[in-house]
């Protein structure tokens, strides 16, 4: 079993689930259904999580608290709060995918959402989706994890980019809601 934080392994898995989505046209909760039927091999071989894990991992990343992913030859298991916590993120995301962009297209205007990095568009996605509609997610939780994404798979100006917009937005944090018509 992982010793990593299911939420923060579900936002992992909600990135490349996102990412998918965009780049193939496959719908997010299919692809959610398919990591959920993984199943684990008996003959010992790695698990088809740890591979998706291991396949991203950059060990350039520092990982605050946690001193290393746990990726290495044992089979690499989420805890059985991961996929849960993957399906709330992953349809939250697509059902409020409408206001999400009108924030993002908002407070990165020199950035048409069209040509924003697939990465950098999900990025915030998740992180506007926890800001505004995750009341369990503390702002400060939403932003770091969200900078975090962006430096494990985005380009060397992601997590830059999209501390600036995360910052914009919570200056503005009321103004939005109210125009946006969230409770």
């Amino acid at each position: 079993m992982s010793n990593i934080d299911p939420r923060h392994l579900a936002r992992l898995l909600a990135i490349q689930v996102l990412y998918e989505a965009d780049t193939s046209g496959h719908d997010a909760m299919e692809i959610v259904q398919a990591y959920s039927n993984m199943s684990v091999p008996s003959d010992g071989a790695r698990s088809a999580s740890y591979m998706i894990m291991q396949s991203f991992y950059d060990s350039r990343v520092e990982w605050g608290d946690e001193d290393f992913l746990p990726l290495d030859d044992q089979e690499f298991l989420p805890s059985p709060e991961t996929y849960p916590l993957l399906l709330s993120l992953v349809r939250g995301v697509n059902e409020k995918s409408p206001q999400l962009d009108e924030i993002i297209v908002e407070y990165a205007p020199e950035y048409p959402l069209e040509q924003l990095a697939v990465i950098d568009r999900n990025v915030l996605r998740i992180a506007l989706y926890e800001l505004f509609f995750s009341r369990h997610v503390p702002e400060k939780v939403a932003i770091n994890e969200a900078v975090r994404l962006a430096k494990l798979y985005g380009s060397d100006a992601s997590s830059s980019f999209i501390n600036g917009v995360l910052g914009m937005v919570v200056d503005n944090f009321d103004k939005i809601k109210e125009e946006l018509k969230i409770p």
